[in-house]
């Protein structure tokens, strides 16, 4: 059951969502490989220092290109010894107008001060940070976003063969321009080889399962998505692609969405299958929907959406009274304009239902609104009350059948008394022609209803339902609820 929740100002849509190559529009290797490329890179570039500093527990580096590499946590196998081991908790390479590198865990090094050689031999990294420092003037430098700070954290064995595993809980950015914060959170293991990585003869393998993702952007506006138990690899992309792909969302889902303005092409959301909850704000006719399977309810609370409530009994929820909107129906899609808006027109596909500020209004008159209120016209010849006709609708929504709703109304009072109790087959089935098509029974007719009731097993409740929706009684009532009809949703 994910919940989406998005938020976005106009000017987190101006630079991020109108703009191409955005730091949002990666794919999962493409976070995790800078932090392999920018290890081999340092560490090919420096095989050996010129000057060392150092304490009991602290080792600082010089190299002749002005980079440097800090230690902490240092332990040496042997204190005395000029050529040995080390054990070390923290390292930072900087190279300044590139990249700064941090990591931290339990951290192998071998060292020889007469030749200058520092290097590591195997590490089990917790904790790593990759923050770019390019200048502005860089060819590199991305002038929407910034430099960049990226974050890696669980526990990632690196052997001196350069290949690495091992598993992530989380992934982290940050940039200079756009993103205050973003946290990539699930249960990932990952592989690879630094050396062919850096070559890009290859890229991180990755697997496993995205949990949440959340995103705060530097004016304020906000991603937040979460209890995805999404399956994801290395080429899954954190994107909104993930929100247009109905796969992705299986559960019953809750969307929250608002836009301060339009994007510069559609966002359709594909909530998938279940019982979603959906509300749109904002955006107009780049902000859509498709629903699909599924009992779904969207609000909107504003208006020029498109929306395809897909299969289910879908309910699009609109601001207002019902009488401040001018509804037409254009097929299977409702086309429903605001009066207060000019031109305020919503399209709704597939929507079964209305709810107003003062009422509902059902559509689907050849599914589970429309046999409801046949049923209630064929029990007791009247049209249904709104109330009983909403719990009724409610309880087919929930999956009851129409023949057992039927055998509800067969045992009511006011069935009986407009039927009579204890009949016989016969005269229940001419009360049916009388009651429910107002007219006297066919020869042919009463031989068929009187031979399924007296040999085939037949009851009244499906008695009752088949004469209910006859097409004779579904053609007496097309004028009266061909355009809608109201009734009082339940809950």
């Amino acid at each position: 059951m994910a919940t989406i929740n998005i938020n976005l100002g106009s000017s987190t849509i101006q630079n991020i969502f109108n703009t191409q190559g955005s730091p949002e529009s990666f794919n999962l290797a493409d976070l995790v490989d800078p932090f392999f490329v920018a290890n081999y890179s340092f560490t090919a570039l420096h095989p050996r220092y010129f000057g060392r500093g150092y304490s009991a527990t602290e080792v600082q580096l010089d190299y002749l290109d002005g980079a440097s590499s800090d230690f902490t946590g240092v332990v040496l196998a042997n204190p005395t010894a000029n050529e040995g081991d080390a054990t070390l908790t923290q390292l930072v390479h900087n190279m300044p107008n590139y990249f700064r590198l941090s990591a931290s865990g339990k951290l192998n090094f071998h060292y020889n001060n007469d030749a200058g050689l520092f290097y590591g031999t195997s590490a089990i990294l917790n904790d790593a940070e990759l923050k770019s420092q390019l200048p502005e003037s860089a060819a590199e430098y991305n002038k929407v976003s910034g430099n960049a700070t990226l974050g890696l954290h669980g526990a990632v064995t690196l052997l001196q063969s350069d290949n690495f595993s091992g598993t992530l809980n989380s992934i982290t950015l940050s940039t200079e321009k756009t993103i205050a914060s973003a946290a990539i959170n699930g249960s990932f293991t990952i592989g690879g080889n630094s050396t062919s990585i850096a070559y890009e003869r290859s890229t991180t393998a990755l697997k496993g399962q995205l949990d949440s993702v959340l995103i705060n952007y530097r004016d304020g506006s906000q991603i937040k998505l979460d209890q995805l138990n999404m399956a994801v690899d290395s080429h899954s992309e954190i994107n909104e692609a993930m929100l247009t792909n109905a796969a992705n969302f299986s559960g019953n889902d809750t969307f929250n969405v608002t836009l301060a303005s339009r994007l510069d092409h559609t966002v359709q959301l594909a909530t998938g299958s279940g019982n979603d909850r959906v509300t749109l704000k904002g955006g107009a006719e780049s902000l859509a929907v498709n629903a699909g399977s599924g009992n779904d309810v969207i609000t909107l609370l504003d208006h020029f959406h498109l929306v395809d409530g897909g299969s289910g009994s879908d309910t699009v929820v609109l601001p207002g009274p019902r009488d401040s909107y001018q509804i037409n129906q254009n097929g299977s899609s409702l086309l429903v304009q605001s009066k207060a808006f000019a031109g305020g027109t919503d399209t709704l596909t597939n929507v079964e239902r209305l709810l107003f500020d003062d009422g509902a209004v059902a559509y689907d008159i050849a599914g589970i609104g429309g046999q409801v209120y046949r049923l209630y016209q064929a029990a007791f010849d009247r049209a249904p009350d709104a109330g009983g006709l909403g719990f009724w609708m409610h309880q087919m929504d929930e999956g009851m059948s129409l023949d057992a709703i039927a055998g509800f109304f067969a045992s009511s009072l006011e069935f009986q008394s407009l039927y009579g109790s204890n009949l016989s087959n016969a005269a229940l089935v001419d009360k049916l022609y009388q009651n429910v098509l107002h007219r006297a029974g066919d020869e042919a007719g009463i031989k068929f209803w009187n031979n399924y009731l007296d040999h085939q097993g037949g009851t009244l409740a499906q008695t009752l339902a088949y004469f209910g929706e006859s097409p004779e009684n579904q053609a007496a009532l097309a004028t009266i609820i061909g355009n809608g009809f109201s009734y009082t949703p339940y809950g």
